[in-house]
């Protein structure tokens, strides 16, 4: 499962989405038929993309849904910059993502 999230979480950083109405954009992404529920929120319409990567090779079919921010309810909220300059948040709902814990859920 780790090296599952690590692919997507590295994807969704770089691909999250949204709409311009409240200032921020979410990309909510599922696993059908397994337990990964996350979403990542940003101020930054055109950092983020919310649509899947195609060269991204899982067993599981995501499901994204772009937004103006993410839901409430996340067992875990961890900021990050992957790329300098442009933060983002990650909102994990899912408690095995939750319970690895900031460190291990965004690369750092």
């Amino acid at each position: 499962m780790k090296k599952i999230f690590g692919v997507v979480a590295v994807a969704m950083i770089l691909s999250a989405c949204g709409d311009g109405d409240s200032g921020l954009y979410s990309c909510e992404t599922r696993a059908e038929g397994h337990d990964e529920h996350l979403c990542y929120e940003s101020t930054e319409e055109d950092f983020m993309d919310c649509r899947e990567d195609e060269n991204m090779h899982t067993s599981y079919k995501y499901i994204y849904t772009p937004g103006r921010g993410c839901p409430n309810g996340a067992l875990l909220v961890c900021e990050a910059e992957l790329v300098p300059g442009h933060p983002y948040t990650v909102y994990v709902y899912s408690k095995d993502i939750a319970d690895m814990g900031c460190r291990r859920v965004v690369p750092f």
